[in-house]
């Protein structure tokens, strides 16, 4: 397994729900992300499990590129991802942030943490780390 690659592939995703949900600034995100880890309802991160990415016990995962853009396109998703969560991308010049938005990000997020978990445990395990 190529940690900096998955690393990389992990960092767009994450890119790709905060253009998705219109969160740029990493204040607002953080805050975002902060007060509602608590109270977050998981529904999103089956969505998210189930279509976009398959996660290998190891921390390693596979992401569906066919409902990303930044590859070939001048955006970070496409139809297929606004079609599996219902709402087109938020404009954040017109729209104002909702809780559908947060939820998203925030599920996303608790996402990206499971697999940056399994990566240290796996490399942990690998080279018999103590801590």
């Amino acid at each position: 397994m190529d940690i900096k690659k998955q690393i990389d592939k992990l960092c767009r995703q994450a890119l790709s729900a905060s253009s998705y949900s219109g969160i740029y600034d990493s204040k607002v995100k953080n805050s975002v992300l902060k007060s509602i880890s608590d109270n977050l309802d998981i529904n999103y991160n089956r969505i998210i499990k189930n279509n976009l990415i398959d996660i290998k016990e190891d921390g390693s995962f596979h992401l569906d590129q066919s409902y990303f853009n930044y590859a070939t396109g001048l955006t970070m998703t496409n139809k297929k991802f606004d079609d599996l969560f219902g709402q087109k991308v938020r404009d954040s010049k017109l729209e104002k942030l909702t809780q559908f938005h947060m939820d998203i990000a925030a599920s996303i997020q608790k996402v990206t943490e499971d697999v940056m978990i399994k990566l240290v445990k796996s490399l942990k395990k690998e080279f018999n780390l103590k801590n």
